[in-house]
């Protein structure tokens, strides 16, 4: 997902065993979340009925990155959820201003839809703060994540031809 082994190896201060066992963890991460499953459940960004207007939205352009990417900005700027950026809560129309401030900023230097999450919305360039979302129950989860989770599903619908273009199933 965005997680490297080599990451894990860059801590002098952790032991052996220690490294192992964490180059161990996300192995197994990334091989469940290759095969659509995820160690924790991760709430959606949306709800149906935003989820659908998103794809429909997402299915008018041809370039697959830029397709990914508006999708995610029209979940977040549609959730319910909060945001949070270096302390400061935001709702999602505050959030995607933001990101797509960033995204034209760094737009030369995003080729895919996961250079887009990890450079663009995973933390604060300034203060290298992660970007949370924060549930109606309080809980902080990193944007990143759902942001993941949201790409794994919408890579996952089934899609079908017709004569006009490509429909959503759902």
């Amino acid at each position: 997902m965005g997680y490297h082994t080599a990451s894990i190896k860059n801590f002098p201060w952790l032991d052996v065993t220690k490294r192992k066992i964490g180059v161990t963890i996300i192995f197994f991460s990334v091989i469940f979340a290759s095969f659509g499953y995820s160690l924790v459940q991760t709430p959606r960004l949306s709800n149906d009925a935003s989820n659908k207007a998103a794809y429909q939205k997402y299915l008018k352009d041809q370039d697959k990155k830029s397709n990914e990417i508006n999708y995610l900005l029209d979940l977040i700027e549609n959730s319910l959820f909060s945001f949070e950026r270096n302390g400061q809560k935001a709702s999602g129309k505050d959030a995607v201003l933001l990101l797509k401030y960033k995204f034209k900023q760094y737009k030369n230097k995003i080729s895919t839809t996961e250079d887009f999450i990890e450079k663009v919305a995973s933390f604060s360039s300034h203060t290298k703060k992660n970007y949370f979302v924060i549930l109606s129950s309080g809980e902080k989860l990193l944007l990143k994540d759902f942001l993941y989770a949201e790409l794994n599903k919408l890579r996952t619908l089934p899609h079908k031809k017709t004569p006009t273009g490509t429909r959503y199933l759902g």
